[in-house]
């Protein structure tokens, strides 16, 4: 599953190395499950929530997609950790010399620890950059948000984009406005058809750049880097970290 909110610009959600591990460790829960019964309810905790979490994921919409399967990683990791615990244990039990199994499990844990230092790297350092993860996280609206909150006393009516996803949220972030304001004002449009999206709550309107009344007496507004406003005046300029335009703010 390659959804971006799972990736770090290697792979998805699940490492590689888990291709061996996983089934490693299935198999060693099963074993363990018929000959000791120390830990059975554990195992049967494990192996049941392996079973249930695709369910849930499954029942939401939009799926699949990666914020639905958050939930499986940890019982993957676990059922991978036991699986690298039993074959770290079986190599120690070999009848053989001590620097044998000692280099045995050098060569397996230094892979591992190869994988672990490319994650992190990948993790903080090229994931946050890369052009994909900017455009997916929707890179600079919320300085633009914070941008109009320091000027919305200037204007009487504020103009959104709609082609972001769901940008009330980042203004409402930005502007600290309190909870009940929101919630009772009267002329606030939510379509609870798609996720609760608002259209228009206060002064702020959300709507496709090319249906903004650009006619509207002491308007400000907000669109994409890509757009233009014919007769008005760009008076703020978001960049993402490649110095591309994200958001263009207009008078």
């Amino acid at each position: 599953m390659r959804n971006m909110p799972g990736m770090n610009g290697a792979h998805g959600m699940l490492h590689i190395s888990l291709i061996v591990l996983f089934p490693l460790g299935l198999l060693s829960l099963f074993y363990q499950l018929k000959t000791d019964n120390r830990f059975k309810r554990e195992i049967i905790l494990v192996i049941g929530l392996l079973l249930l979490y695709p369910l849930v994921a499954a029942a939401t919409y939009p799926s699949p997609h990666a914020l639905r399967s958050y939930t499986l990683i940890p019982a993957f990791h676990i059922v991978a950790a036991t699986g690298l615990w039993w074959l770290i244990k079986l190599i120690l039990q070999l009848k053989t010399v001590k620097i044998l199994k000692r280099s045995l499990t050098f060569i397996l844990i230094i892979p591992l620890l190869f994988f672990f230092i490319n994650f992190l790297l990948r993790y903080y350092f090229v994931y946050p950059k890369s052009k994909a993860s900017i455009n997916y996280y929707q890179y600079g609206l919320l300085e633009a948000a914070k941008y109009v909150a320091e000027v919305e006393k200037n204007y009487d009516s504020i103009y959104i984009t709609s082609a972001a996803n769901q940008p009330f949220i980042y203004l409402l972030f930005a502007t600290r406005l309190d909870p009940v304001l929101f919630i009772e004002d009267p002329n606030k449009t939510i379509d609870y058809t798609y996720f609760g999206n608002v259209y228009k709550y206060g002064k702020y309107s959300f709507i496709k750049p090319k249906d903004m009344p650009l006619s509207a007496p002491g308007a400000l507004y907000v669109t994409n880097g890509n757009y233009i406003l014919q007769g008005k005046t760009i008076i703020h300029t978001i960049n993402d970290p490649h110095d591309q335009i994200r958001y263009l703010i207009w008078e």
